[in-house]
């Protein structure tokens, strides 16, 4: 027998470069989730967006919800934003377009399982 499944809505507020932290306190007056901040490094997806500074995530942490950086995020880079406030990144081509996805997707993984965060220099 299969155990049923619950599924409940998730809401989300993405806010892009040139957006606030005070734009995210409306979203999370008005109900999100958690809020999404991009993009922080050059992407495929979406070359010619404005970058966002690692600064905007330092703020974010004073809204009180979980906070993930979007854009051009890789294993290499996803220590920046993790460290300068991150609770997640959302990534694309670093997993999908790698040969080996689950080996691209563990390495993600393990830069929170890491121990506690440093705090940004």
């Amino acid at each position: 027998m299969i155990p049923s499944l619950r599924v409940t809505s998730v809401r989300m507020a993405f806010m892009s470069a040139k957006t606030t932290p005070t734009s995210g306190m409306l979203a999370r007056v008005e109900g999100a989730d958690y809020v999404a901040f991009g993009s922080f490094f050059p992407s495929a997806t979406k070359p010619a967006a404005r970058r966002a500074g690692m600064e905007l995530l330092m703020r974010a942490r004073a809204l009180g919800i979980p906070v993930v950086a979007i854009g051009g995020i890789t294993p290499e880079n996803a220590p920046l934003v993790i460290n300068a406030g991150a609770d997640a990144v959302a990534v694309i081509s670093a997993v999908f377009d790698a040969r080996e996805i689950e080996v691209a997707a563990r390495a993600f993984t393990r830069l929170f399982e890491r121990p506690a965060r440093r705090s940004p220099t």
